[in-house]
C-alpha cells in the first residue's frame, strides 16, 4: 500500500449543493481565544529555519496584498492541514513534519507560478498568485492536493478567491478564502472550495449564531450581489429579518425564494408562517398548502396546517393535521396539546383528555394542558383532587393568565 492510498480522494467544489436549512453550525477558521497563533509554536519555527526568507502571519499578508496593488487580477488561497497520519512520534512532530511537507510543495509551486507565500496559522498556508483568476487558483489548489497527496503524512483543505470578486477590496480577498476555507469544512478532508454566495451565507450563519444579526444580514445581501438566484441565501436572509422582528422584509425575502424555486418546501413553509403571524390567515393557508403540495412530510407544515385549521374552526380537517403531526413527531409535546383542544372542541371528551394527559408527561410544566385537564377531570366528576391542583399549578405558572384564574374558580366554586 502507497503512503497515500488511505487518504480521502481530492474534492473540488466551486459551489454547494442545496441545503435544507440555514443553521450550518460551520467550524471557525481560528479559535477566538485572544492567543496569537504564532505564540511559541513549533512548527512556525521550523518553517522559519527551513525558509529564512519568508514572512509570517500579518506580516505576510501585508506584504503579499502589496506586491498585488498593481495586478488587475490575482488568485488567492488558504491551505489548513486536515491532520495527520500517526507515525509512533509524538503529535507535535507528525503535525511539523506535515506543515514542512506541504510548506516546500507550496514553495515549489510559488516559484514555478510567480507566487507568494507564508504561514498564517500553525497548521495554514497562505498563497496569493497574481494573473490568476477563479479557475486558475482553483486548479492550482487541486495541483497541491495531488502533490501533498504522494507524501507519507497527512491531506490539505483549501479555499479559494480571487480578485475582481463583486466589490470586494484587494486586502479583503484572504478573508474570502477563509470563508471559503470554512464552506470546505462540510465536504471533509482533502476538498478544496472556490468563494461563493453559499461560503458567504454560512459565515452568515457563523454571525447570526454568534448573535450579530445584523451583521449576517449584510452578508447574505452581499451573497446576493454574486447569485441573486440562491434561494438557500433567500431563506437565510428570511429567517434574519423574522429574527428581528422586520417581517415584510422577511415575506420578501420568502417569497422571492419561492419564485425561484417553488418546490422549496422550507421557503413556503416561512412565508405562511410570516403570514400566520402578521394574521393573514388565508395567504398563510395558501402556502402551507403548496408547501405540502411539494410531497415532504415536514413536521412544521403539516402541524401548522393542523393549528390553523383549529383556529378557522374547521375541526375535522384539523384532528386529520395533528393526529399526522403526532405520528411524524411523535416525542413532541405540542402535537398532542392542539389535538386536545381539538378534540375537546369535537366534545370527544376521553380522547381530549387522554392527548392532555400525553402532554404532561411529556412536558411537566405545560400550564394549558395542566388547565384543561383540570376542567375536564372536574367535569367527569373524576379525581377532584387532582383536578384542583392542575388548575391552581396552572395559574401557579402563568398567573397572569384570566382563562386559568377563570377555570380555577369554576372548579373551586362551581
Amino acid at each position: 500500500m502507497t503512503p497515500s492510498a488511505n487518504k480521502p480522494k481530492p474534492i473540488i467544489f466551486s459551489e454547494r449543493g442545496t441545503t435544507r436549512h440555514f443553521l450550518f453550525n460551520p467550524p471557525a477558521i481560528a479559535p477566538d481565544n485572544g492567543d496569537s497563533p504564532f505564540a511559541e509554536n513549533g512548527s512556525i519555527e521550523a518553517m522559519q529555519q527551513a525558509f529564512p526568507e519568508i514572512y509570517c502571519g500579518d506580516e505576510f499578508l501585508r506584504y503579499a496584498v502589496e506586491q498585488m496593488q498593481n495586478v488587475s487580477c490575482f488568485g488567492s488561497m488558504i491551505i489548513r492541514t486536515d491532520g495527520v497520519v500517526n507515525t509512533g512520534n509524538s503529535g507535535d512532530h507528525d503535525n511539523t513534519l506535515c506543515i514542512l511537507g506541504v510548506s516546500r510543495v507550496v514553495d515549489e509551486l510559488c516559484r514555478m507560478e510567480n507566487g507568494t507565500w507564508g504561514p498564517v496559522e500553525a497548521d495554514s498556508l497562505g498563497c496569493f498568485f497574481p494573473g490568476k483568476n477563479d479557475a486558475d487558483t482553483l486548479q492550482l489548489a487541486e495541483d497541491i492536493q495531488g502533490r501533498v497527496d504522494g507524501l507519507a503524512n497527512g491531506s490539505v483543505s483549501i479555499g479559494v478567491a480571487s480578485h475582481p470578486t463583486g466589490n470586494y477590496k484587494k486586502e479583503e480577498i484572504f478573508g474570502n478564502a477563509g470563508k471559503a476555507l470554512a464552506h470546505a469544512f462540510f465536504f471533509g478532508a482533502n476538498s478544496a472550495v472556490l468563494f461563493d454566495a453559499v461560503s458567504l451565507n454560512i459565515s452568515g450563519d457563523e454571525l447570526y449564531q454568534k448573535g450579530d444579526v445584523s451583521g449576517a444580514i449584510e452578508e447574505l445581501k452581499t451573497a446576493l450581489k454574486l447569485d441573486p438566484g440562491n434561494v438557500n441565501v433567500l431563506n437565510s436572509l428570511g429567517v434574519c429579518y423574522g429574527v428581528k422582528g422586520a417581517l415584510e422584509e422577511a415575506l420578501e425575502a420568502f417569497r422571492d425564494a419561492t419564485r425561484f424555486d417553488p418546490q422549496e418546501v422550507m421557503s413556503l413553509y416561512n412565508a405562511g408562517y410570516v403570514h400566520s403571524m402578521l394574521n393573514q390567515t388565508e395567504d398563510a393557508l395558501k402556502y402551507y398548502q403548496k408547501a405540502e403540495a411539494t410531497g415532504e412530510d415536514v413536521f412544521e407544515v403539516i402541524f401548522q396546517l393542523g393549528k390553523l385549521y383549529l383556529d378557522i374552526g374547521d375541526l375535522d380537517a384539523a384532528k386529520t393535521y395533528l393526529e399526522k403531526a403526532v405520528c411524524l413527531q411523535p416525542d413532541s409535546w405540542i402535537p398532542y396539546l392542539h389535538l386536545g383542544e381539538c378534540c375537546e372542541a369535537l366534545h370527544m371528551t376521553d380522547e381530549a383528555v387522554t392527548h392532555y394527559e400525553t402532554t404532561i408527561k411529556k412536558n411537566p410544566t405545560d400550564a394549558c394542558a395542566m388547565s384543561a385537564l383540570g376542567v375536564l377531570y372536574n367535569e367527569k366528576a373524576e379525581n377532584p383532587e387532582i383536578s384542583t391542583l392542575f388548575c391552581e399549578k396552572a395559574v401557579e405558572i402563568s398567573p397572569e393568565n384570566g382563562l386559568f384564574q377563570f377555570r380555577l374558580g369554576k372548579v373551586y366554586f362551581g
